[in-house]
């Protein structure tokens, strides 16, 4: 299946901005659901490492979006899926960590804090009021370290040069 007709939130800009993000490094993707940002990037980038419990959407009727995800995903060699929450599966070398996840303050947090020194953070679905505790979390982020921070739509890029 093309990228194009995998079904997502992600805007056609926010995209644009990630792939661009992404052309030639190695991305730690946290959140895939269908896997739509997950063939994007992998169009660009030198290695996709995906992780995604692919345990049901939508959250009103959950069906497992595992099947759905490796049948979209299959033509592309350089990704490197898991089934699983992104807490267990860490990885070191990285250039940049990609999150779509559930808005969740608590599992925003893990996620800043398992990767603030990666150099290059993308999340998505900053500044949605259904989120507005995970974006809280990213707020704190970048006054803690003072890092370059940029939007386009709901996905935000933070640049780590400055990480602590």
């Amino acid at each position: 299946m093309l990228a194009s007709a995998i079904p997502t939130s992600i805007s056609r800009d926010e995209l644009n901005l990630l792939q661009a993000v992404c052309a030639g490094k190695r991305v730690y993707e946290a959140g895939a659901l269908l896997g739509a940002s997950t063939c994007h990037i992998a169009q660009v980038a030198k290695r996709v490492i995906s992780v995604d419990p692919h345990n049901g959407y939508p959250r009103h009727n959950p069906r497992p979006t595992w099947e759905t995800y490796c049948r979209n995903i299959a033509p592309y060699r350089n990704i490197e899926s898991h089934r699983d929450v992104f807490q267990n599966v860490l990885r070191a070398n990285l250039d940049v960590a990609w999150a779509d996840l559930t808005g969740r303050r608590d599992v925003m947090l893990d996620f800043i804090q398992q990767f603030q020194t990666t150099p290059i953070l993308a999340i998505h679905d900053y500044g949605r009021s259904a989120c507005g505790d995970s974006s809280d979390v990213v707020d704190w982020f970048i006054r803690r370290t003072g890092c370059k921070a940029f939007c386009v739509g709901t996905l935000i890029v933070l640049e780590q040069r400055c990480a602590s």
